[in-house]
């Protein structure tokens, strides 16, 4: 059967760690030999490709999608039809990851996957039961009744993360 692996999300604004937490979060995954995917949000033109080579020269000519392939990595690129949503990327991820990082997508419904989802801040924003908080200053006592992280706790988000994937 194939299965979407769960997700933990990372939201926050740009300059308030998530990057760092997030590759760090990952390579502690790592060393516990736990399959993590990855996705970045970007409201930027992507590129993954280098101009003039062949398979840069396959997209322009109207290519789509656009397999890459090497020895020991594959790249992929396509220019979907519709609106990206973080929905439509997990299927890249089935039956490869036993769990999906993923860095934004804040607007994002979370009901048609399993996940759990950090806010950084101060201010957070929107909670919801699914909800914890990474803390970039002030108190963690601020918030409550939620899982509160400072984002120089990367090995305790880590091992919550191993609890939360192993209660499942």
């Amino acid at each position: 059967m194939d299965l979407i692996p769960p997700v933990i999300l990372f939201i926050g604004p740009s300059g308030s760690g998530k990057t760092i937490v997030v590759e760090k979060v990952i390579a502690r995954l790592r060393r516990e030999e736990i399959k993590v995917g990855a996705i970045k949000r970007s409201h930027h033109d992507v590129e993954l490709d280098t101009i003039g080579k062949d398979s840069w020269r396959f997209k322009e000519s109207g290519a789509n999608p656009v397999l890459l392939a090497g020895d020991e990595m594959l790249g992929f690129i396509e220019r979907p039809f519709g609106v990206i949503t973080l929905s439509s990327t997990l299927k890249f991820f089935t039956n490869k990851a036993d769990i999906v990082i993923v860095e934004g997508f804040k607007s994002e419904p979370l009901n048609d996957f399993e996940s759990f989802r950090f806010l950084f801040g101060p201010p957070f924003g929107k909670a919801e039961d699914k909800t914890g908080y990474i803390i970039t200053t002030g108190d963690p006592d601020q918030a409550p009744g939620k899982i509160v992280f400072r984002r120089e706790q990367v090995d305790s988000i880590a091992m919550w993360i191993m609890r939360w994937l192993a209660a499942r």
